[in-house]
């Protein structure tokens, strides 16, 4: 029971002690009407008293505001230093993209368009090479030139049936996607106007083996329905979609 008394009346000793070092630092610091910082206070300190706790010092901005002077933002409220700015009138909103979704049939009607347009460049080729010889020699010409110029025309019938169904099936199912839109429009509009050419000089063959002016305009039509569609063609070629 002694020893305890002594223990606590030795802590209390040693607490007047750093009370006191404490006391003799603060009457020591000059006054040049400036406050100590945290810093030149620890550096003023005892060991001793830096062990037992440093006292907690009020979080003080330096250099010291001026008497009167408020914070800014202080003077409009809390909302004020918070608030975001208002957007202006003419700031542009962007848009989220709209996602379009294509069918699987979509890509197999594409296949098909493709292989079909490829195919058509060889029999416009053939076409030209048999309409040049009825159009030259007319009865006379090679039996080779007789034979090929009918069954290469109905190819080509078949071929742009083909790709008028594809092409204008995909044309409608793509009519929500912005890209590549305008070549689209406008390779199947040019496609249609070769369908109706292609049209009308098929209808021309059988009077055209009887009149010479007939035969003029079955091949003028031809030409330019080749030419129409190889200008539709060339549209959706990638060189020329960039």
């Amino acid at each position: 029971m002694l020893h305890v008394v002594a223990l606590v009346l030795a802590l209390a000793a040693a607490a007047d002690t750093d009370a006191a070092r404490v006391a003799t630092v603060r009457e020591a610091a000059p006054v040049t009407g400036t406050v100590a910082g945290p810093a030149a206070v620890a550096e003023a300190t005892p060991a001793s008293v830096l062990r037992l706790g440093t006292p907690r010092f009020p979080a003080v901005s330096w250099p010291l505001a001026e008497p009167g002077a408020t914070a800014p933002g202080a003077a409009d409220g809390p909302e004020a230093a918070t608030s975001p700015e208002p957007l202006a009138a003419d700031t542009p909103v962007a848009r989220r993209p709209q996602a379009v979704e294509y069918s699987d049939w979509y890509a197999r009607r594409l296949v098909v368009h493709r292989i079909a347009s490829y195919a058509m460049v060889p029999l416009f080729v053939g076409q030209w090479i048999t309409g040049s010889q009825l159009m030259a020699k007319g009865a006379a010409a090679p039996q080779w030139a007789i034979r090929t110029h009918g069954p290469m025309a109905t190819a080509m019938l078949g071929l742009f049936s083909v790709n008028t169904v594809t092409g204008g099936w995909n044309l409608w199912e793509a009519r929500k996607d912005p890209e590549g839109r305008t070549p689209r429009m406008l390779h199947g509009v040019l496609m249609l106007v070769a369908d109706a050419g292609f049209l009308v000089t098929g209808a021309l063959q059988k009077p055209a083996e009887n009149s010479s002016s007939i035969r003029s305009l079955h091949r003028t039509l031809a030409f330019s329905s080749i030419g129409v569609s190889m200008v539709s063609w060339a549209i959706m070629l990638p060189p020329f979609r960039r």
